[in-house]
């Protein structure tokens, strides 16, 4: 019995010895492969169904993700392609606004690896060689040697939501004020505000002038048509009615209005005051009730890809301190959209009114932002009030994933 017992030792430890002679020689490498290659594929579904919940405009999520089928042992890469809405959407004709949301994710894919203690890099955006309207960037994952901080903003990603109701007219207080403008310092931006009751009349009354734009305009009725989820509280890929910012019969007008078609909507505005309403709920009172509006100013115009994904990042960060604060949030980005379209010679509308009438937009919010409206990349509005009744969720990672065969 203790000759069969030394023998079982001998062999064990043969048998270790061996395995640790092959470990040093890698021959084991393919059993040593596998496992990192599975972490590496949980690492990036981990950061990727946090990620997802960066916002986009009328939450199309215009972002598909190419995860390999091999992943490196010292990397965990995946592929971005961010498609513009240029074709069939006229608040993003030049790819900008996509541009926008793409950096927005790209800021959570690192507050959400910082969570994790790794560190990512992202390669240089570039334009897909047979589809301009792609735009693809590398991601990069890696364990990281240095003692990542992780950002409390991180914890607000899920949270973050529109809230278009009107809000408390509570002001913000100079220490709000200061951490929305930390939060976007690091980057090259400053934020200008329009807060006194006053200068928020003076809001409300140009954004109700932007809502008749947004309303008159038949290039926008293929957006308005499509985007809203009627009848739900929650929407994966559209906005879900209640978040409309419409009383009920706000939105069974709305409704009415839309599955009749543009030459509905047409005769609705010009002879029935049919953007009265809207205008009021959506644009004016909202415009009036809440703690201010903000201004995000760059350094320079944005112009190019690069420089509208670094927007779409401080917009991301300013959106997720508001959350952290506690606050209400509400992008207010077609001034600005119609502003970028009348500078830049962009033919949006057929129609002559729509385009006389972004040109008034443009001059007026030029003066709004003392002459920095060139460098004025987005607005919105913030303050205190309840959440809002529906929201728009995400799709699942499936659906979002692009098969690395196909591209």
């Amino acid at each position: 019995m203790l000759k069969s017992s030394k023998l079982v030792n001998k062999q064990t430890l043969a048998l270790f010895s061996s395995i640790t002679a092959a470990r040093s020689f890698h021959t084991l490498s393919p059993l040593l492969d596998s496992k990192p290659s599975l972490d590496s594929k949980l690492i990036i579904e981990k950061v990727l169904e946090r990620s997802k919940w960066a916002p986009s405009g009328d939450n199309v999520q215009p972002w598909r993700f190419e995860i390999p089928s091999q992943l490196s042992n010292s990397s965990t890469q995946f592929t971005i392609h961010n498609f513009d809405t240029r074709s069939h959407c006229v608040y993003d004709l030049r790819g900008s606004a996509s541009c926008i949301a793409l950096g927005a994710l790209l800021e959570n894919i690192e507050l959400s690896c910082g969570e994790m203690g790794l560190s990512v890099e992202f390669s240089e955006p570039r334009v897909h060689e047979k589809d301009d309207s792609r735009v693809i960037v590398q991601v990069s994952i890696r364990d990281s040697n240095e003692n990542i901080r992780k950002d409390d903003l991180s914890e607000f990603i899920e949270k973050r939501c529109v809230n278009r109701r009107p809000f408390s007219t509570k002001a913000l207080t100079p220490q709000e004020k200061q951490e929305f403008s930390q939060s976007v310092a690091s980057l090259g931006f400053s934020l200008l505000w329009k807060e006194s009751p006053m200068d928020r009349f003076k809001t409300a009354l140009f954004l109700q002038k932007n809502g008749k734009l947004r309303l008159i305009t038949p290039e926008a009725y293929a957006t308005h048509s499509t985007i809203i989820e009627f009848g739900v509280n929650q929407s994966k890929d559209r906005i879900p009615s209640p978040a409309v910012g419409l009383d009920p019969l706000g939105l069974f007008f709305m409704k009415w209005a839309l599955d009749g078609g543009w030459k509905r909507v047409d005769f609705l505005n010009r002879f029935m005051g049919g953007t009265l309403l809207p205008r009021l709920q959506m644009d004016l009172l909202p415009g009036f009730f809440c703690g201010g509006h903000f201004m995000l100013v760059a350094e320079k115009e944005a112009k190019d890809i690069n420089d509208f994904i670094k927007v779409g990042r401080a917009l991301q960060r300013l959106w997720l301190t508001s959350t952290k604060l506690g606050l209400q949030f509400q992008p207010e980005a077609t001034p600005v959209i119609f502003s970028n379209y009348v500078r830049n010679g962009v033919e949006f509308s057929e129609k002559e009114e729509s385009r006389e009438l972004a040109k008034s937009i443009e001059k007026t919010l030029n003066e709004m932002v003392e002459g920095k409206g060139k460098n004025t990349v987005f607005m919105g509005r913030v303050g205190h009030g309840k959440a809002p009744p529906g929201r728009s969720i995400r799709k699942s990672l499936n659906e979002l994933l692009l098969d690395p065969a196909s591209q």
